[in-house]
């Protein structure tokens, strides 16, 4: 693995674009702490981080607790063929690509409805509990989770007023953070009540992403409105 990621990076680092809009900027620690300060209490782009920070809570968790499910009776498949759900991550990779094409003809937060959804029926189809169906709902699991950190990221990226690149690494931050939080509670849902309490505790945290994307969503007409109406008063 150490040698393809190698060739990758020999490949790949040539074909990158170069920066642009992007002026370096050294010694100002104390700017860059206010930026972060700024993004995390602006509502439109915390709202955007939460949301990407819980998407990745339970996906990938749920890839953790998939292991001690697929192991278990009555599947109880061997270590070496419990690797390869993550091949299930080939969806996400299409689904990521499909969200710039959404955004040509779409809004974000009907992308973000939209991912959501999607995720609750790979839940729905994982419930059933048999090796199909737990292979196809995650797949399908797979294609909302990337689809919406896609939309999300973006979002957090265009928003920004300044400090983007702050922006868009606070949001990495919350994603990662909510990576590596979310296990504590779906592993404890396992332990405390099985594959039933892990699926309740997900669509829990979806309906949450849920009404958090309407929160969103109404501050984002809000400030839409308000600059109609600086627009007409000028």
């Amino acid at each position: 693995m150490s040698v393809l990621s190698i060739l990758a990076l020999l490949v790949i680092f040539p074909l990158i674009p170069p920066q642009r809009y992007f002026v370096s900027q050294k010694g100002q620690l104390a700017k860059q702490f206010q930026l972060a300060m700024q993004h995390l209490t602006t509502a439109k782009t915390s709202l955007a981080m939460l949301i990407g920070g819980l998407n990745f809570a339970i996906f990938i968790n749920l890839y953790s607790i998939m292991t001690f499910k697929l192991s278990a009776a009555p599947i109880s498949l061997p270590a070496s063929a419990i690797s390869l759900i993550f091949l299930c991550y080939l969806s996400g990779t299409l689904s990521a690509k499909l969200s710039g094409r959404w955004l040509q003809h779409h809004g974000v937060f009907t992308g973000l409805f939209l991912g959501i959804a999607v995720c609750v029926v790979g839940l729905a189809i994982m419930s059933l509990q048999t090796l199909v169906t737990i292979l196809m709902g995650l797949v399908v699991l797979s294609a909302g989770a990337f689809f919406i950190h896609s939309l999300a990221y973006g979002y957090v990226g265009r928003t920004a007023t300044k400090g983007k690149s702050t922006a868009t690494a606070l949001y990495l931050v919350m994603y990662y953070a909510g990576g590596s939080l979310g296990g504590f509670g779906l592993i404890y849902c396992w332990q405390v009540g099985g594959w039933s309490l892990v699926l309740i505790a997900a669509v829990l945290v979806y309906c949450l992403m849920l009404l958090l994307t309407l929160f969103l969503k109404s501050k984002n007409q809000s400030r839409v409105a308000m600059q109609v109406i600086s627009m007409s008063v000028d």
